[in-house]
This record gives C-alpha cells, sequence and structure tokens, in this order.
C-alpha cells in the first residue's frame, strides 16, 4: 500500500454501500458516497499542511469524524496515533515517546493540557466530521521516516506498561478485513459500537463499514447495553467481559434481542462460569476469538458451533477455540493442563514494531507473554501469563506498579496480591497488606491513597485485607 491505498481500497466497497447509511453517531450519519466525499475533501485541505512522516495524535470521542481523519492521514503518508479516549493517561505516554508534530482534538478537549505545547493544533468538529487548523507547528520534531503512512495503536499493554504498536496500512487493513470475515458481517447488519472505537486504533469499525453494514456508534454505558441492543434493533455487536457480565445480570438473552445475530467477543479474560451463562442464553450468536493488536487477526476462534457443544462440553468451552492457521501458532513443547507453556504466534501482516524499536523482520515468532496448553481436540487454553499483570474491565495493570503505589505508604510493610476471575471484570486485584503495629492504616485509608494516585480506578484492588506485624507470620501461614 502506497499513498492514497487506504480510499483506494475504501471506494470500490463504499461505491456500492450507494445512499445506504453506513455510519451513524449522535451526531452524525453519512452514507458510504458521503464518508468518501468527507475523506477526499479533508486530504485535499490537509495536503498543503501536512508532509509525509507527520507523527499526529489523535484523542476523539467515538465519531464519524475519527473514521474520516484516520483515512485522509494515513493516505497523507502521515503517523495516526490513537490513543483510547477512556485511557487518556496514554496521551502522556504519546507525547514524551512519539513528540507529535500535530494533535487532532476536539474545541475545548479535557486532553488539551496534555498536547505538546510546540505542536500544531487541528480542531476537530465532532458534529460535522470537520477539521480545521487552529495553529501550526512552532518546531520541526514530530517528523519520522516513515513517509508511507502509518497506524500507532497506543494500548494499555497485556503487561500494564503502555506500548505504541506501529502497524503498516497493509496490516491495519488485513485485520479489519480478517474480522469482517470471522463474524460474517454483511450489508443487512446493523452494528452496534459500544466501545471507544480507539480500541485496535478502529479496525473493528473498518471492517465493518468494508462489509457495507450500517454502523451505529454509540458512547453506550455498560449498564445501558442490553437495552441500547434491543431499543435499535442491533443484529452485531463487539463486548468485552464487563458488557457480557451486564447482559447475564439484567437477564437478556436470544428471546429477549431476537434481532441479535452476532455477539463476539475476545479472550481476555471471561471465565467459564460467564461464558456457560453466556452461551445457555444466546447459544450460536456466540464467537469468540484470541488476538492481540501486535498479530492483528484473530489467532484462534470458538465458533458459534462450539458455544452450543460447549454446553455439553466442559473442555470445549473453557478453550478459547482452534486456529484458524495451525502454523501460525506455537505452544513450547510438552505443554499440557498439568504443565503450561509459552505461546507464540506470527503472521504475515505483523506488527512492525513498539514505537522507538522498531523491528523489520517479518519472518518471526510474538512472545505473547501468555501461557497454555492445546487439549486433545485440538483447543488452546489460556492459563495466566509470565508476566505480572492484571486485565480489569478490559486494560491492563500492572501488579508491581499498584505493589509499589501502596508500599509507598508510611507504615506498610509487605503486600501480596493476588489475581482473582471476576465475571464482570474479567480479572480482580486482592492486597494482603501488612502494617507495622500502631500504624493507624485501614483498608479504607490505603484506598483513599490509591484513588489520589492511580490514573484508572480499575487498578485499586477490590479487596484489601490488613495485619499488623505482630501477628502477620501467623496469619500468613493460616
Amino acid at each position: 500500500m502506497d499513498g492514497d491505498a487506504f480510499l483506494r481500497n475504501l471506494t470500490p466497497m463504499l461505491s456500492r454501500a450507494g445512499g445506504q447509511t453506513l455510519v451513524d453517531d449522535t451526531n452524525l450519519s453519512l452514507t458510504g458516497i458521503e464518508l468518501l466525499q468527507h475523506i477526499s475533501a479533508l486530504k485535499e485541505m490537509l495536503r498543503p499542511r501536512l508532509q509525509p512522516g507527520d507523527v499526529v495524535a489523535v484523542a476523539l470521542r467515538s465519531s464519524v469524524a475519527y473514521l474520516v481523519l484516520q483515512a485522509a492521514l494515513v493516505d497523507l503518508g502521515a503517523v495516526f496515533v490513537g490513543v483510547p479516549t477512556d485511557a487518556p493517561y496514554l496521551l502522556d505516554d504519546v507525547r514524551t515517546r512519539c513528540e507529535p508534530r500535530w494533535y487532532a482534538l476536539a474545541p475545548g478537549s479535557e486532553f488539551a493540557e496534555a498536547a505538546r505545547s510546540d505542536a500544531g493544533l487541528l480542531l476537530v468538529d465532532e458534529r460535522t466530521a470537520s477539521v480545521s487548523v487552529a495553529w501550526a507547528p512552532r518546531e520541526r520534531s514530530g517528523v519520522s521516516d516513515l513517509a508511507d503512512g502509518r497506524v500507532v495503536a497506543a494500548t494499555s499493554g497485556s503487561t500494564g506498561q503502555p506500548k505504541l504498536v506501529v502497524l503498516s496500512p497493509e496490516s491495519y487493513w488485513f485485520a479489519a478485513t480478517s474480522i469482517g470475515r470471522v463474524t460474517g458481517i454483511r450489508a443487512s447488519d446493523s452494528v452496534l459500537h459500544h466501545l471507544p472505537i480507539q480500541r485496535g486504533a478502529g479496525w473493528l469499525l473498518w471492517g465493518s463499514v468494508a462489509a457495507g453494514a450500517h454502523n451505529l456508534i454509540l458512547p453506550t454505558r455498560t449498564t445501558e447495553l442490553p437495552n441500547a441492543l434491543r431499543d435499535n434493533s442491533i443484529t452485531a455487536t463487539f463486548s468485552v467481559s464487563v458488557g457480557l457480565a451486564e447482559m447475564v445480570k439484567q437477564d437478556y438473552s436470544a428471546e429477549s434481542l431476537p434481532d441479535l445475530r452476532t455477539l463476539y467477543y475476545s479472550s481476555g479474560p471471561v471465565t467459564v462460569d460467564l461464558k456457560r451463562a453466556l452461551a445457555e442464553r444466546f447459544g450460536d450468536r456466540l464467537i469468540q476469538d484470541y488476538g492481540m493488536t501486535e498479530v492483528p487477526e484473530p489467532v484462534t476462534v470458538l465458533t458459534r458451533e462450539d458455544h452450543v457443544r460447549g454446553l455439553d462440553n466442559p473442555t470445549l468451552l473453557s478453550s478459547v477455540g482452534k486456529p484458524l492457521h495451525p502454523n501460525r501458532i506455537s505452544v513450547e513443547s510438552g505443554a499440557g493442563p498439568s504443565e503450561p507453556g509459552g505461546i507464540r504466534v506470527r503472521s504475515p501482516y505483523m506488527f512492525e514494531g513498539y514505537w522507538g524499536q522498531p523491528l523489520q523482520t517479518v519472518e518471526r515468532w510474538y512472545d505473547t507473554g501468555d501461557l497454555g496448553y492445546f487439549d486433545t481436540e485440538g483447543g488452546l487454553h489460556i492459563v495466566g501469563r509470565r508476566s505480572e499483570s492484571v486485565r480489569s474491565g478490559g486494560v491492563s495493570f500492572s501488579l508491581n506498579d499498584i505493589r509499589s503505589h501502596i508500599m509507598s505508604v508510611q507504615g506498610v510493610e509487605d503486600v501480596d496480591l493476588s489475581v482473582l476471575p471476576d465475571d464482570r471484570l474479567g480479572e480482580r486485584v486482592r492486597a494482603s497488606v501488612v502494617v507495622s503495629a500502631g500504624s493507624g492504616l485501614d483498608a479504607g485509608s490505603l484506598t483513599d491513597h490509591l484513588r489520589s494516585v492511580v490514573e484508572d480506578s480499575r487498578a485499586i484492588p477490590s479487596e484489601i485485607h490488613l495485619s499488623t506485624t505482630a501477628t502477620s507470620f501467623e496469619e500468613r501461614n493460616h
């Protein structure tokens, strides 16, 4: 893919959609033809102002404007850095590591304080998907040697440490279309995107757009998800453990959501109990995959039929399905239920590396950091990670960081953290804290301290158990 390839791939697909509404948010609805017109007009406006290799950090709420800006920037050879708006702390990491030459923000954005003062600013009107230049960059920094367009996905990382994953336009487009193939999304579908569309830098949405489906972008609260599916006659949606648990909690099922044809979710982490509850309610409407941003395609898939058969086969239901391409996944030799091994994956469309340390080799394996094994039927089971992290509410957090925050409190002498399964969040943290006698510390004061120092409340332990120095040895050995 060279310059203009993004639009070149989109044009035949969107043209076929004609006057059908493809994207629809609370502010703006666009047909396929209108979406093409917006992208083309924005490219012409930005062409004399941007140069290939310009790094542009984009932090927008879920909206049609995000798609328009992404397509235009990548085709102009810029580096599009997408920052999820539910993880604003990632913008600080982008500022220091990428040194963006431009920021694209909505007027009055709460993210403006994190922008570099010497960078240019593109003001994005999310009501109309129009863009204006507030001011140009004052320095020549923020220009990379990647002059043929890139998408950089800012993620919390599977270890809880932020990562900036560099994807070529080819890899990004492959990610979008592969999701469409696995889910079977088609032009007759109405797809609800209730997660920030910056997850995966937006490829879930592009895959549905390319299929010609009607895409509804709603920044819906998790508690409102089931009603949003029902009230909008949604036929397909993508979700994480929090949204799935809410559907079970509110006792929704195939009967109460008769239009829903596809409920697609990823592996990490969803408890077996929650999967069983979902399978009992939604049966062959469910599809699960195992994948990661670095290898932008589903590595394994637990199919619709697997979810139905899994009700009578607990081993099948506890897996994340079988590999789509067996030669693209490797588990350390001898791995089994009693001795899981490290999981490595590869793809012709691998990421190029992390920002600042690009990898140029294509024929290589990516070490996921996950531990697992294959069962006798070929299903992959994920049992944990090599690194210390917790994934709560779809975001990964470093246990070392959480431990350090607690240890920084005067009077704390030792901390032991454990990760527990949670049907709603996927995983949660329990902290066992040893404090000095007479310190006056309690669970409430420790929680208050954590609220003041962590950037995301999901990183705060849901349980804090205290013991004093005098009793800790006895309590820890019972």
